[in-house]
């Protein structure tokens, strides 16, 4: 079993659709806003010459992720429940999501993202 494949606790009385669809709609949201706002991406190089890593901080994946689905990049995710569902919207954006962190399943996160390399894929 996969770490996606776990089942998600749903807090009491919550509709089990909505909580499964909303971070999609959120994500698309998100890539709606980010069409408002110019962006300026400077010396990047094109995803087909080589795979690129991405380095970022936690506050800037809102400004970020929308602008870079085209990448078909591996990103890194957390194994809470949170992690779910950012696993969720990701993938609306474009990317595929491995996951681990550094209090959970850090080393098969690691591993997720070498893969991901091997096969020529950028990560985040």
């Amino acid at each position: 079993m996969t770490a996606d494949a776990r089942p998600v606790e749903l807090p009491a009385g919550t509709d089990e659709k909505f909580f499964l669809d909303w971070p999609a709609w959120a994500a698309r949201l998100l890539m709606l806003g980010a069409k408002t706002v110019r962006t300026r991406i400077v010396g990047f190089p094109p995803p087909e010459e080589e795979p690129v890593i991405f380095a970022h901080w936690h506050s800037d994946d809102l400004s970020m992720l929308p602008h870079f689905g085209f990448t078909k990049g591996n990103i890194l995710v957390s194994q809470s429940r949170d992690g779910a569902m950012l696993s969720r919207a990701v993938r609306v954006m474009g990317y595929d999501a491995c996951r681990g962190s550094s209090s959970r399943g850090g080393l098969a996160g690691i591993l997720g993202l070498k893969r991901s390399l091997d096969k020529g894929q950028s990560v985040l």
